[in-house]
Formats: C-alpha cells, sequence, structure tokens
C-alpha cells in the first residue's frame, strides 16, 4: 500500500497529540523519546518511522487503532505496533520471542532499549536507590550488545 505524502506528518501529529500530557522519567516530554527512537533508525522508510514514532501509543493507551489509520497507517504499520504491545500478562520472554519475527519491531525495539537504556534521560541519582540509577528496560530487555541478543533475533538483524 503506498502511503500519502503526508501521512507521516498526520500519524506525527496523531502521536504527539495523544502524549501531549505525558512526562518521562526525566521530567521531560515523553514524545522527545519517540522522537529519538524515530531518528535512531536512520531510515527514509516512512512505514517504518510510523511505527518507531507510535510503539508506544497502544499500549500506553493515548491512541486507538482506528485513530491511527484515519492519520494513514498502513496494515504493515498495524501489524508491527500490534506486536510492540505488550500486554503485562505476556511473559517478557515470550514477548521478545514475538517481536524477534518481525524485522521492524526488532529494529524498532532494539532503538527503544538503546534510549530507554540512556542514563542521561532519568532525573539525577539522589543516592537512595541502585533503582534510581537503573533503568527498569535494561533488567528486563535482551542487551543492545551483539553478543547478548537472543539468536532468534540475529538471523533478521546485522548489529
Amino acid at each position: 500500500m503506498k502511503l500519502a505524502p503526508t501521512a507521516l506528518g498526520n500519524f506525527i501529529a496523531v502521536i504527539a497529540y495523544g502524549h501531549k500530557d505525558q512526562l518521562d522519567k526525566g521530567g521531560n516530554p515523553y514524545i522527545l523519546h519517540l522522537i529519538r527512537v524515530m531518528l535512531r533508525l536512520r531510515t527514509e522508510d516512512h512505514e517504518l518511522m510510523m511505527i518507531a514514532i507510535g510503539h508506544d501509543g497502544l499500549e500506553d493507551g493515548v491512541v486507538t487503532i482506528e485513530q491511527l489509520i484515519a492519520a494513514g497507517a498502513t496494515p504493515r504499520v498495524i501489524a508491527g505496533l500490534k506486536l510492540l504491545n505488550h500486554d503485562p500478562a505476556e511473559p517478557y520472554q515470550e514477548y521478545v520471542e514475538r517481536l524477534c519475527q518481525n524485522y521492524d519491531t526488532i529494529r524498532v525495539k532494539i532503538e527503544d532499549v538503546r534510549d530507554n537504556s540512556d542514563i542521561t534521560r532519568t532525573k539525577p541519582y539522589d543516592g537512595d536507590s541502585v533503582e534510581g540509577l537503573i533503568h527498569h528496560e535494561q533488567k528486563q530487555s535482551w542487551s543492545v550488545y551483539e553478543d547478548e541478543v537472543p539468536p532468534v533475533a540475529k538471523k533478521h538483524i546485522h548489529l
């Protein structure tokens, strides 16, 4: 399916509006995380960019599939966003294995983990707990280093 020339802009506007009142753990507008993930992909593939910038929208409940389709999301985009949606009842390892079946979601999740692992995004360490220093994604996600990527993902990507 060919994207309309304005689809990416419309999609970003819907996502930005959905996240307008959200802040990240560092107190910054949450949309900045989504923009960084999208830009880290270094691609001109607008559908992949949509998946990246929308990767938390369904999970956070700030947008609906219907809104995203109306904004120009293609079946590829919707499929990627559904895969990235993590149900808390699903074991994390099963979620990661499911993500590894789709090249788009592998690329987006790796950049999401990289951005979430950036300690400069969090509030300054207050000395009260190590938990304030270590982001939860580092504890439960795969590492961004090649030797620690699950074997099922290695066949789809080159780090």
